[in-house]
């Protein structure tokens, strides 16, 4: 059983959305550069909006801890009883966490990025950013998604 839940750890890390979008974005950056430069630049320009960028996978975390919760206990009281017996609880409860870990990941990179800013290179200051803002957003969303099906099938839908 302990060989079966590393291995889906593992799998839970490497076979996910959130891997997809940290390999996109290398790819992007070694194809694409200018983007990320124009996007970096932008973010160490003083009055800028876009370096209030930051904020958002943190803004994206504590929707995510919410969700996390939410999706570990989705309904009233006893309702959750057949959750807790399910004998595959601890996959839900591990992507639950792994959610709230990239989110976490995102946002502290992301306050890095922005705190260390004038020391960093546009092109690395622009893939940062916006990896982490679509990281966050992507794990956020799968977190919402699959706690929406939780709740259609506890309350007897298919």
């Amino acid at each position: 059983m302990m060989n079966r839940k590393i291995l889906d750890i593992v799998r839970l890390f490497l076979i996910s959305p959130e891997f997809f979008v940290l390999v996109l974005f290398w790819d992007l950056f070694s194809l694409y550069p200018k983007p990320m430069i124009l996007l970096g630049s932008e973010i160490v320009r003083e009055g800028s909006m876009v370096q209030y960028i930051a904020l958002l996978p943190v803004a994206l975390l504590t929707m995510a801890y919410s969700l996390s919760k939410d999706a570990l206990r989705p309904l009233d009281g006893d309702k959750n009883r057949l959750l807790y017996e399910w004998p595959e609880y601890w996959r839900l409860k591990f992507r639950a966490l792994a959610a709230l870990f990239f989110c976490l990941v995102a946002s502290a990179g992301s306050i890095g990025l922005w705190v260390f800013k004038m020391l960093l290179a546009p092109s690395l200051l622009g893939v940062g950013f916006a990896a982490a803002v679509v990281l966050a957003l992507v794990s956020t969303t799968s977190l919402y998604l699959g706690y929406l099906r939780l709740r259609e099938i506890l309350q007897g839908g298919s």
